[in-house]
């Protein structure tokens, strides 16, 4: 629920107008069942709910230096829920100066500290207290109540502010913005959020095989693993482990080690199969070892990439990279490491070092191919980080992965963890890497990433070769994009695509996107190749396609993708705004048709035979929306455009 209240705008020379704009957001993250009831043979279920009262639409406070320089307004805020955990609820809010509407260069500051009553308020300061207690700075991200059970609670905000004639007229304002948040009690690593971890160990369980395993926030501001990492599983899918859809399947390349190590790639930087290792070390505590294959999932075969972007952590962690590694060395006490050797030449050498491997890949060029690992020496209780063979076995320690979409450059650096933490509505300007060309991309109210504009590639490089290294392609697979051309989209069988008006803006569009019309692609072209069967056939949902690397065509259809977007949004207008839908039209045999009129979009869901599914806006006004057509034929040329995995 999103209720906006709009204040009036007054000036006066006389005194003094204090307007607080309230902004309310309510976000709910419930996940499953709060509770259960046993009774006998019946289970009852407690669905989880939230009620969130403010009763006033906007506060003003009028102030005058000689008669009434101080003011105060309360803000009651009443919660109720019958989650569990309980709630809090934060107050957020840009700055925290109230700031003069005519001239934005006059300004109140919050408080700088804390402990003032009414009695001793400073002039010139704003500030606020909950019920009876003391004023206090105004800090974006302030919890402002909480409450652990089920419970209904009304807290009180009381808002104060002071002059005196050295402070200019006018009417100052600031929006505040109040988000509920239940607190929700944490059962796996997978699901757990970077504010939930403490400086206190805790247990947590990985989803994928229930062992569990002590974590921590350590004096770097990081939340890592403080044991080794045991998982041996051949089968990873993006939804448990930090890893792309293509390793959904069991995954040739992780092999469980049994027996003496195979050491395929020597000290070279090419390496092919992956190694690991369950046991006991030299106290016998059980850890396993892994070569770099294994670790970072069957994706590092070679030592071309700098970064290791998946891995064999659960999702929602990843490897840590050379730096975070370096910025544990101070705190080896609290990252608790153990010795017990690692695997050399083939075999378990017991030594009283332990080794712990890193998402880099050395700078040497000395040992290329090789990655940065951290060393703990058991004697002399330090850490250190050297480079290594990636054929070795080595431990595996976690970090808690806290990147948003502000922290990657390239459309291809995006993680699903980055989807997780990135707050709603935020938005990126992120390059593709196979063309350099940059695309607008935001975290929509359904809670994934989509690209805003529609996919251009091959206006720029034409006729190149994608692998699955930059696309979402098979793996060991290339496909050539064809040249542009406008005949012959009558074809299911030859990929076709035409880049005449790629970076021609449409007049007629919502949103924030850059409103090119982008690359038309048949049906063949836009799965790279992939799913090119004649007229008569179908082989069910696309599952590769000329996205990005990390991204993908949306499904369509009842409950997919589009429609699920289509339904987060209040109004049709919601929708195209934040979709930045435009009128693109297509492409029908020899010929544009519709441009400015329809935006036809492929999606990668099967319809009939000779048809797929995807999303189309109609309409001079893009008044009539479908977002599960399945009459799309895979002849024609439509726009593409992809979603974050």
């Amino acid at each position: 629920m999103h209720r906006t209240i709009q204040a009036l705008k007054n000036r006066t020379k006389s005194h003094y107008i204090l307007y607080i704009v309230l902004v309310l957001g309510i976000f709910l993250s419930f996940s499953g069942d709060s509770a259960f009831a046993d009774n006998m043979q019946t289970n009852v279920r407690v669905r989880p709910s939230l009620t969130f009262t403010i009763p006033i639409s906007s506060i003003s406070m009028s102030l005058n230096p000689a008669s009434k320089p101080f003011d105060t307004k309360t803000i009651p805020i009443t919660v109720g829920t019958n989650n569990e955990s309980g709630y809090q609820v934060f107050v957020n809010a840009t700055g925290t100066e109230l700031v003069n509407t005519d001239d934005s260069t006059y300004t109140i500051p919050t408080l700088t500290s804390s402990g003032y009553t009414d009695a001793n308020f400073p002039a010139n300061y704003w500030g606020y207290k909950l019920d009876s207690g003391n004023y206090l700075p105004f800090a974006s991200g302030n919890v402002v109540s909480s409450s652990t059970g089920p419970t209904e609670k009304t807290t009180n905000m009381t808002l104060a502010a002071k002059i005196d004639y050295l402070q200019s007229a006018g009417t100052y304002e600031i929006a505040l913005n109040f988000s509920i948040v239940p607190v929700v009690s944490t059962n796996y690593m997978q699901t757990m959020n970077p504010s939930e971890c403490t400086e206190t160990p805790m247990v947590i369980a990985d989803q994928r095989d229930g062992i569990p395993y002590k974590v921590r926030r350590l004096a770097d501001g990081n939340c890592w693993m403080i044991e080794n990492l045991r998982f041996t599983g051949t089968e990873l899918s993006s939804a448990t482990s930090n890893v792309a859809a293509q390793y959904t399947d069991a995954n040739p390349y992780l092999i469980n080690g049994t027996g003496e190590w195979e050491e395929l790639d020597g000290n070279t930087a090419s390496y092919v199969k992956g190694q690991m290792h369950i046991g006991v070390d030299n106290n016998n505590n059980p850890t396993a070892w892994y070569n770099y294959v294994a670790a970072s999932a069957g994706t590092i075969t070679s030592g071309v990439t700098s970064e290791a972007k998946y891995s064999i952590c659960p999702s929602g962690w990843r490897l840590p990279t050379y730096s975070e590694q370096m910025g544990v060395l101070s705190y080896v006490d609290q990252y608790s490491p153990n010795a017990g050797g690692g695997y050399f030449g083939g075999a378990l050498s017991y030594s009283s070092n332990g080794y712990f491997w890193s998402s880099t890949l050395t700078s040497s060029t000395e040992h290329i191919g090789w990655r940065y690992r951290l060393i703990y020496n058991i004697d002399s209780n330090t850490l250190r980080v050297q480079e290594d063979v990636p054929g070795h076995g080595f431990y595996i320690r976690c970090i808690l992965d806290t990147q948003t979409i502000a922290d990657a450059t390239n459309l291809q650096d995006v993680t699903p963890a980055m989807t997780r933490n990135t707050a709603i509505g935020a938005t990126a300007d992120l390059v593709d890497v196979r063309d350099g060309q940059t695309y607008k991309v935001a975290k929509l109210a359904d809670g994934k990433i989509w690209m805003l504009d529609n996919l251009r590639l091959g206006a720029i490089a034409l006729t190149q070769s994608l692998s699955t290294t930059n696309t979402n392609m098979s793996p060991s697979t290339t496909f050539v994009l064809p040249a542009s051309t406008n005949t012959g989209f009558t074809t299911f069988t030859t990929p076709l695509i035409n880049t005449t008006y790629a970076n021609t803006v449409v007049d007629t569009t919502w949103g924030i996107g850059s409103n090119k019309m982008g690359t038309y692609f048949n049906y063949c072209a836009a799965s790279a190749g992939t799913y090119c069967m004649p007229e008569g056939s179908g082989v069910g949902n696309a599952l590769y396609d000329v996205c990005p690397s990390g991204w993908r065509m949306p499904t369509s259809g009842s409950s997919g993708e589009y429609e699920t977007l289509y339904e987060a949004y209040a109004t049709k207008v919601d929708f195209k705004t934040a979709f930045s839908g435009i009128f693109s039209g297509s492409i029908r045999n020899n010929g544009f048709v519709y441009q400015n009129v329809d935006g036809t979009y492929w999606g990668s869901t099967y319809s009939t035979g000779a048809n797929m599914r995807g999303l189309i806006i109609q309409g001079s006004d893009g008044n009539t929306i479908d977002p599960k057509r399945g009459d799309f034929a895979r002849r024609n040329g439509f726009v593409v455009r992809c979603i974050a995995r």
